[in-house]
C-alpha cells in the first residue's frame, strides 16, 4: 500500500493541502472544528504528521518573507532623528517609490549603541539587504565604515565624501538661483542671505558660491554680505540685520525662525524667503522647495 500523502487527506476532507497543513500544525486562526475535523481523518487513513518537515518549511516560509521586505535598507548615520528633517522625507520618498516596484525598505540607524562596521555588517546580511540608501549625515565626513562593495549603493546629499558611488540631492546652486531671480524680478535690490555654518560645510559652500558670485555683479550699494551664524545665532543675526538693513533675506536653518518672527513683528519688514520651505517648521514661509521626497524616490530609481 502506497504512503498516505497530505493531498490524500486534502482530497479526502475536500480542502486545499495548505488547510491540511494548518490543521496538522493545530494553526490557532483556523476554525476549531475545520481543524477536528480535518485530523480525525488523517488520522482514520493512517498519515503520519512529520514535525520536523513542518519546522523545515516553516522557516523556509520565514526567511523568504523576510528577504521579501527587508531587500533594500535606508541607512542613517545620524544619531537622533532630529537632527536631519530631509533625511526623514527622505525615507518616505524611497519607501513609497520602492514599493512600486515590489520592494520594501527598513530604516536602520548606524551609530545607535556604539555600532561597529562588523556588526552593522552582520546586520544587514542577516535581514538579507541587497541594497542600501545612506542618508545624509549631520556633520560632514569622508566616509563611515560599511563594506560598500558587497551592497548596491546610493548616497543622499553631500556630506559623505567616500567612496564615490551613486548620489542623488537636491540642486543647492538652481536653489540659490531661483530665489535671487524671482526677487529681484520683484523689485527687491539689497539682497541678505543668512544660513548655518554647518549648512554650508553639507552642502560644500554651493549657496554661498552663488551668493557672492551675485554678489561682485551688484553695484555697491546694493551689496549685503553674507552671514554664517554658529551657536550664539540670536545676537549675530539681530547685529547683522541692524548694520546691513536688507530689503529682504534669503534664509537656511536656524535662520528661518528668527526672521519670519522678525518680519511679522515689523509689519513686513524685512521681506523674508526660505531656500527651504517645504522641509522648515516655518511652512507659511515663500521659498524654494527641495522636494526631498522626489529625491529620496530618486534614489531607488538608481
Amino acid at each position: 500500500m502506497s504512503k498516505i500523502t497530505l493531498q490524500n487527506v486534502a482530497d479526502k476532507a475536500g480542502v486545499s493541502a495548505a488547510t491540511v497543513s494548518r490543521s496538522l500544525r493545530e494553526d490557532p486562526n483556523q476554525a476549531s472544528n475545520t481543524r477536528k475535523r480535518i485530523q480525525k481523518i488523517a488520522k482514520e487513513m493512517g498519515y503520519e504528521f512529520n514535525p520536523m518537515v513542518s519546522q523545515t518549511m516553516s522557516l523556509v516560509r520565514r526567511q523568504r518573507d523576510s528577504l521579501q521586505r527587508g531587500n533594500l535598507a535606508y541607512v542613517n548615520p545620524c544619531l537622533y532623528e532630529r537632527e536631519l528633517e530631509n533625511s526623514i522625507r527622505y525615507f518616505h520618498g524611497a519607501k513609497k517609490r520602492a514599493k512600486a516596484y515590489g520592494y520594501q525598505v527598513e530604516h536602520l540607524w548606524y551609530n545607535r549603541q556604539k555600532m561597529t562596521g562588523k556588526r552593522f555588517h552582520e546586520i544587514l546580511v542577516a535581514r538579507g539587504i541587497r541594497g542600501i540608501l545612506v542618508a545624509p549625515l549631520y556633520e560632514f565626513t569622508e566616509t563611515i565604515d560599511i563594506r560598500w562593495n558587497q551592497f548596491a549603493c546610493v548616497i543622499y546629499g553631500l556630506t559623505l565624501e567616500r567612496p564615490v558611488l551613486h548620489r542623488t540631492t537636491d540642486d543647492h546652486a538652481e536653489g540659490m538661483h531661483l530665489a535671487l531671480e524671482k526677487l529681484r524680478e520683484k523689485g527687491y535690490r539689497r539682497i541678505g542671505f543668512v544660513t548655518e555654518e554647518r549648512m554650508e560645510k553639507q552642502s560644500r559652500h554651493i549657496w554661498l558660491s552663488v551668493f557672492y558670485w551675485d554678489l561682485q555683479n551688484r553695484p555697491r550699494a546694493e551689496r549685503v554680505p553674507p552671514l554664517q551664524i554658529g551657536m550664539r545665532s540670536i545676537n549675530q543675526m539681530k547685529a547683522w540685520y541692524e548694520k546691513h538693513k536688507p530689503e529682504v533675506v534669503i534664509c537656511a536653518g536656524k535662520a528661518n525662525r528668527f526672521f519670519l518672527d522678525l518680519h511679522k513683528s515689523k509689519a513686513g519688514q524685512p521681506a523674508f524667503v526660505t531656500l527651504e520651505a517645504d522641509l522648515t517648521n516655518v511652512p507659511e514661509a515663500s521659498g524654494v522647495r527641495q522636494r526631498a521626497e522626489e529625491v529620496g524616490a530618486i534614489g531607488v530609481d538608481l
